[in-house]
């Protein structure tokens, strides 16, 4: 076939009255619309997550490394300073409880049930002082060693920021919560570096079985523009990686069979963390509503008792990506940390 008739087989392929029919119903006015209200969100929320992240891990460094005079991150050096585990995440804690108490109660926990509630039944409207409040509680929930994760409240941050671009151009309510699934997605793919995973996330969340189709566009936008935004100021590469003795990167040769072995691994963890969803909805529903002490006091209370599992399980200090990390070295690895066998067991 020569190559000029390329072209005329592909146009016998096309209707009759060529792309005009393949467009018909697509509204590029609106399009153009959706586009730059996502890449804007993404713009924001990406900038906003390498603040988040920059700070942090400056804060880590500087706690553990200088205020702790430890030149590394093993238990041993930790537990030398048990007085600086057992405060910290109850300073944080409190400064934390007196910011929702005093400023916005909707910062309370990790930030994805607020946004699903605004989602459902508020029109998808948030606060405009949630988002700057959830950062700075973030900011001191982590820096001083909370045991908890960074995705969450960039979630929240994230979502917050769509729902008042949305309200501040006046959009409609339906509108509003679009956007605010682009802002959830640009902050969960930020932090995680998963752009297309983040952007199905917000539309799944959302349900127990179901799907918002029709967030899938600006969430997918907003997504790729606050990973492109994270990964240029912060570096390409994914969150975790699989390193030999030498520190160096390792790869792995994909075989059909080591399916079957992750779907092992997926019927063992799906019990695992519905039974850990359990357990925080008693404590925070139950168990801390019935102590006698103040609401904002209960943060500090909660970082107490982390500082206190600290000293015997340092590993439960901080995010828990530090970790996680050093759990994928070899075992016999000499720069693992982790303990392994019936110790590794009290990391649960």
């Amino acid at each position: 076939m020569e190559p000029t008739q390329i072209p005329r087989k592909l146009a016998q392929l096309l209707p009759s009255n060529g792309l005009a029919a393949i467009t018909e119903g697509i509204e590029f006015t609106s399009l153009w619309r959706w586009i730059k209200l996502s890449v804007g969100v993404g713009l924001v929320v990406g900038l906003a997550a390498v603040g988040v992240a920059w700070i942090l891990d400056g804060g880590h460094t500087f706690l553990l490394r200088q205020l702790g005079d430890s030149s590394t991150e093993q238990a041993p050096e930790l537990r030398a300073h048990w007085w600086l585990l057992l405060l910290l995440p109850s300073l944080g804690g409190l400064v934390v409880g007196l910011i929702s108490w005093l400023w916005a109660p909707e910062i309370a926990g990790a930030g994805v049930d607020p946004m699903i509630d605004a989602y459902h039944n508020r029109d998808g409207r948030i606060r405009r002082r949630v988002p700057s409040a959830k950062l700075i509680a973030t900011l001191f929930t982590l820096g001083t060693g909370g045991s908890a994760g960074r995705e969450g409240p960039m979630a929240q941050i994230g979502a917050g920021f769509g729902s008042y671009l949305a309200t501040r151009f006046g959009l409609s309510a339906r509108e509003r919560r679009l956007l605010l699934l682009a802002g959830a997605a640009g902050g969960i793919s930020a932090l995680f570096r998963t752009p297309l995973g983040a952007a199905l996330w917000s539309l799944e969340v959302l349900y127990k079985d179901d799907f918002e189709s029709d967030g899938l566009f600006p969430s997918l936008v907003s997504s790729v523009t606050s990973y492109s935004v994270f990964t240029s100021l912060r570096g390409p590469g994914s969150l975790f990686s699989v390193l030999d003795k030498s520190g160096l990167p390792v790869s792995f040769d994909f075989n059909p069979t080591q399916l079957l072995l992750f779907a092992a691994l997926g019927l063992a963890c799906g019990p695992l963390g519905a039974l850990w969803i359990k357990w925080l909805d008693i404590t925070r529903q139950k168990l801390w509503p019935a102590l006698p002490i103040p609401v904002w006091t209960r943060p500090a209370v909660g970082g107490l008792l982390l500082g206190a599992l600290c000293i015997a399980v340092p590993w439960v200090f901080g995010s828990g990506t530090t970790w996680i990390q050093d759990a994928l070295r070899a075992v016999d690895d000499p720069a693992r940390m982790l303990p392994i066998g019936y110790k590794g067991a009290a990391l649960l």
